[in-house]
């Protein structure tokens, strides 16, 4: 990850779990950070954490990215404060577990406006000006969900699965603009994001539980190289595997059985 030394990433979802990870590795390999989320008292303690131990900028951007109108201040302010983004972490999102017609619409537009609508106006903009530039790095982050349907998750694995194929096909695009699109699809992660999914974790799932610290450092091992899709941990990959195999009539029904 040395090519990152110098350079500066913007991180979205950066207060915690992967996203403050992310934060963690790039700082130690030299790279300038621009850290994103709601929070700010959380990204102000991961700042002073860092300039501490690191001789690098950071700068702290409180926002909701759930709305578009959030995404365009982020935008603004960034050039507000002339930061050119070198790596873009797409980071943030969240889950909501339950039967689809018991769902609150409200909260299922908040996920799909953080999810994808952000997500894509992020990578549009700042991708537009990496290839400009003819350099630069993008991560976005999708998940093991995003390989197939999962009843209970419908909308969340949905959008995952718009981040994948997004992915995919921008890492073949950009490749003209010498920009990286590199897409990762983590499994159980040890965050916040079943406490706000809503999902109980059954004995299966605990046991393929990765640290996102190891996500992280994973993740950006591979943005580094140029890959197009990272899915860490070996049971995640045997996982993956798996759902490709099966005819895809049988993917929700063992999907269902396998995370509930």
């Amino acid at each position: 990850m040395r090519n990152f030394s110098g350079k500066t990433a913007l991180i979205t979802g950066a207060s915690s779990g992967i996203g403050a990870e992310f934060a963690r590795a790039l700082a130690n390999v030299g790279s300038h950070l621009v850290l994103v989320a709601r929070r700010r008292d959380r990204l102000d303690v991961l700042k002073k954490e860092l300039e501490k131990s690191y001789d690098i900028r950071v700068q702290v951007i409180a926002a909701d990215l759930s709305t578009i109108k959030g995404c365009k201040d982020l935008i603004s302010l960034v050039h507000q404060e002339k930061f050119s983004i070198d790596i873009l972490i797409n980071n943030a999102g969240f889950g909501y577990e339950g039967n689809f017609v018991n769902q609150n619409f409200e909260r299922l537009s908040e996920m799909i406006g953080l999810n994808v609508m952000s997500l894509t106006l992020l990578t549009k903009h700042f991708g537009g000006l990496m290839a400009k530039r003819q350099s630069g790095y993008i991560l976005l982050t999708s998940s093991i969900g995003g390989f197939t349907p999962c009843p209970r998750m419908a909308v969340y694995d949905a959008t995952k699965a718009y981040v994948l194929l997004l992915g995919e096909a921008l890492n073949n695009e950009f490749k003209e603009n010498n920009v990286v699109v590199t897409t990762l699809c983590p499994g159980a992660t040890q965050t916040e994001f079943f406490d706000v999914s809503g999902q109980t974790l059954n004995a299966l799932v605990k046991m393929t539980l990765m640290s996102p610290k190891g996500v992280a450092m994973k993740s950006l091992k591979g943005l580094s190289r140029g890959k197009s899709v990272i899915i860490p941990g070996l049971l995640n990959k045997l996982t993956v595997l798996g759902l490709r195999l099966l005819p895809r009539p049988l993917m929700a029904s063992v999907a269902r059985r396998v995370m509930f």
